[in-house]
């Protein structure tokens, strides 16, 4: 397929993803066919996350980064309608109706902010600094209740800028790029560790001057990279994983006070696999084998 084909052009020239593998147009239709059990099984494994890391005193949090589509889908061809029963939408009912409560997904909050300033770049399928900002600011709020010392970053505290970038959608259309939206802020944390593998297995650790705050695991897609410098200003260290398995090896190792599981909504069709997905020293050994 032509990688032009897995652009769908919208109105006024917003970039939306087409004839992806994980059929996020079907998905935003509601026309997915679902595996039966699947919301059920997805529910499961964060049930299961969540207790076993309470036994080892971690809190657990789900982070779902909105589709572009779904924040967006106003500039969407006038075909393609959002439904509002989604595969997001049914995982977070079932969710909620097995005692699940630690969940972040701010989809409503993105839409009503975007009025203000772009959240998604026109030409990425990513949201931006901006958008990461607002989704930054739920998580810790949702965080707080549980730990009082937290901190976050005041948006009064950020220069938001526009910079030219050429997006993941756009570059694949077109030589030219694209305005987003960047962050500028003063930092008290900063990085001691990068392992610099790309994509699946990237390891970071970040440490903060501020002993006093709590310790974190990340585990993220692509999406979370544009969240991770605000998360190390709320956390003493931050150990930042790109897969979407929680790794238990690093878990039980670090000990920390908080795991947050990052997942875009359209990987939901996936089920992550924590009991035979690839500790990050495997996945990273293999990569490391291939260069």
């Amino acid at each position: 397929m032509l990688e032009k084909e897995k652009v769908l052009v919208g109105k006024k020239n917003y970039l939306f993803l087409h004839n992806d593998t994980n059929h996020v147009i079907e998905q935003t239709r509601g026309t997915y066919p679902l595996k039966e059990l699947h919301c059920e099984k997805f529910s499961m494994i964060q049930i299961m996350r969540k207790y076993f890391l309470k036994s080892k005193n971690v809190q657990y949090y789900l982070l779902i980064a909105p589709n572009k589509e779904s924040v967006y889908s106003q500039f969407l061809p006038d075909e393609i309608e959002k439904s509002p029963e989604r595969i997001v939408t049914k995982i977070i009912r079932e969710l909620r109706k097995v005692g699940f409560k630690k969940i972040s997904y701010s989809e409503d909050l993105l839409i009503k902010e975007s009025r203000v300033r772009e959240t998604y770049s026109k030409g990425d399928t990513h949201w931006n600094y901006y958008g990461a900002y607002i989704a930054y600011r739920e998580l810790i709020k949702l965080i707080s209740y549980d730990f009082f010392n937290i901190s976050h970053i005041n948006e009064s505290d950020i220069n938001f800028m526009e910079r030219d970038k050429k997006g993941d959608l756009l570059s694949k259309i077109s030589d030219n790029h694209d305005s987003v939206i960047v962050a500028d802020f003063h930092k008290t944390s900063y990085k001691t560790f990068d392992n610099e593998i790309p994509n699946n297995g990237h390891m970071m650790i970040f440490e903060n001057k501020n002993k006093a705050l709590p310790t974190c695991i990340f585990f993220r897609d692509s999406f979370g990279g544009y969240i991770v410098e605000y998360l190390a200003e709320s956390f003493s260290k931050l150990i930042v994983l790109h897969q979407n398995n929680i790794d238990y090896s690093i878990v039980l190792k670090e000990n920390p006070d908080i795991v947050i599981s990052e997942q875009v909504e359209r990987f939901l069709i996936g089920l992550p696999d924590d009991v035979h997905g690839k500790f990050n020293k495997e996945v990273v050994h293999l990569k490391k084998g291939q260069t």
